[in-house]
């Protein structure tokens, strides 16, 4: 059976005030632009994820609950994780290990640079440094969530808001 997982990077998020902290910073207004278009996108294109996982950071839930909405996936469903905030690659692929054999498909929220180094660690491609808002989808092939590992996985494809709306 083919899995799928759906890295998404968050989208913009805007620059910190005086004494925020870094997990409290919101989208910009082209942040949640750049999430409304690509969950359109995923729609469009893509199966809907059957699991939609999510850091923690305000600007993460709101990338997953945009995206959601546009996937008509119900957004009470998105688990919020704090380990995926500032996660290693190592704790990102626990995620993805951990996951239950009846999800086909996950789609998971998460921060730069391990979703990017995670998504080459997968793949064994190189993958360009994910844009904000951008999602990169990898395959497996015959494999149970638990044997996911280095070089198991083939890259599908990998696009940025800014190419979808040009």
């Amino acid at each position: 059976m083919k899995k799928t997982v759906f890295l998404v990077r968050h989208a913009q998020a805007a620059e910190p005030e005086f004494d925020q902290k870094d997990i409290d910073r919101p989208l910009t207004s082209p942040g949640m632009r750049d999430a409304g278009v690509m969950g359109r996108y995923l729609f469009q294109n893509y199966e809907n994820p059957n699991l939609i996982l999510s850091s923690t950071a305000q600007r993460a839930q709101t990338t997953a609950e945009l995206i959601a909405e546009q996937l008509k996936y119900d957004a009470s469903g998105i688990r919020l994780e704090e380990d995926l905030y500032e996660a290693s690659v190592r704790t990102l692929l626990r995620f993805i290990n951990e996951a239950q054999e009846q999800h086909a498909s996950i789609l998971i929220v998460a921060h730069n640079p391990s979703i990017t180094y995670l998504a080459e660690y997968l793949s064994k491609s190189d993958v360009p440094n994910m844009y904000p808002g951008s999602v990169c989808i990898l395959e497996f092939e015959n494999l149970h969530w638990a044997e996911v590992s280095e070089g198991t996985g083939y890259f599908k494809l990998y696009e940025s808001p800014p190419n979808l709306l040009d």
